[in-house]
């Protein structure tokens, strides 16, 4: 869960990065997947247009969370000021973004099975958390100085 909420601020601040930015981070990870996946040009092929219809959903998710989450929504309010009524509003979105995050990465597992090895998906898998793990380290590196 400290995970999740510490990706989807991540994700906020992306947003008020300047596309640029984005764009260079999703280069990385492209460049990086490659890389650690060791695909063949048939399997690049087919995976990164189900890769990058995968990212565009996830994004979406995370994204309704930050909405959620934002001070617009709750006009300024930290979430121990909520009311009761609130907080079960907040707490219920999460768990129903879960399981739309739980569906979405079932559903594209089976789609990426069409065109990885298992074992490549199983690397995609680890892959992605190493990017972003070195990601944070170096936005919090950046930060520092």
């Amino acid at each position: 869960m400290f995970l999740s909420l510490l990706l989807s601020g991540f994700t906020a601040w992306s947003q008020d990065g300047t596309d640029k930015d984005n764009s260079r981070i999703e280069a990385l990870r492209a460049q990086f997947l490659t890389q650690e996946l060791d695909l063949s040009p048939g399997e690049a092929q087919k995976f990164w247009p189900l890769y990058n219809q995968y990212r565009e959903e996830l994004s979406k998710i995370q994204n309704d969370r930050i909405d959620d989450l934002g001070p617009s929504r709750h006009r300024g309010k930290r979430v121990s000021d909520l009311s009761e009524k609130e907080a079960d509003r907040l707490i219920k979105a999460e768990m129903q973004r879960q399981r739309s995050l739980l569906e979405l990465r079932e559903k594209y597992y089976e789609l990426f099975k069409t065109a990885l090895p298992i074992t490549k998906i199983a690397l995609l898998y680890q892959a992605e958390m190493e990017f972003k793990k070195r990601l944070i380290h170096r936005l919090s590196e950046r930060r520092k100085n």
